[in-house]
């Protein structure tokens, strides 16, 4: 199928915002709208495709606890719920990674509220990769994904600390 997704964030309001698909002959439609159960994700974000061709997604809002999720979409069955973020660990991106777990990225997650890159299986199991926040002038606030190299080791771009608090880009070994 050549069929294009993606995402509209919502306003806050009464959108919660949805899925889009545009077909090969430019028709567009509403795929899902978020909000439709308890626990559903609100305000998505960012969608990816996995090695075989599985849509996965991320919400900032919304959950179990109000703090983002990560779902999987098929046009059978909808949204599927993987992972709620916990209260006050806001998930802002992810990637599929080549072992096939999800990393993400939080702007206020971690034991020093600063962000960290989380591993998260595709049945819903969390592993925090690195937490920012522990040195004085370490990074914080992880808004985009980390990219991954042939080595598995995770590079992203962190909005403030560092020397002079205006952020800047990392590397982080992936064991």
């Amino acid at each position: 199928d050549e069929t294009l997704l993606g995402v509209i964030g919502g306003n806050g309001s009464k959108d919660n915002g949805f899925i889009y698909r545009i077909s090969k002959d430019g028709q567009y439609s509403v795929a899902y709208r978020f909000g439709a159960f308890e626990g559903d994700g609100l305000g998505p974000r960012q969608l990816s495709v996995d090695s075989s061709g599985k849509v996965y997604g991320l919400t900032m809002n919304g959950g179990q606890f109000g703090s983002g999720t990560i779902f999987s979409y098929d046009e059978v069955n909808g949204v599927r719920i993987i992972f709620s973020f916990p209260s006050g660990t806001q998930g802002r991106a992810f990637m599929v990674g080549s072992d096939g777990n999800f990393y993400a990225t939080t702007c206020t997650g971690g034991s020093y509220g600063k962000g960290s890159v989380e591993r998260i299986s595709k049945t819903g199991l969390r592993t925090t990769v690195y937490e920012f926040g522990k040195e004085t002038s370490s990074f914080s606030c992880l808004d985009t994904a980390v990219v991954e190299d042939q080595a598995s080791q995770l590079f992203g771009v962190a909005l403030y600390g560092g020397i002079y608090d205006k952020g800047g880009y990392f590397a982080i070994t992936n064991q």
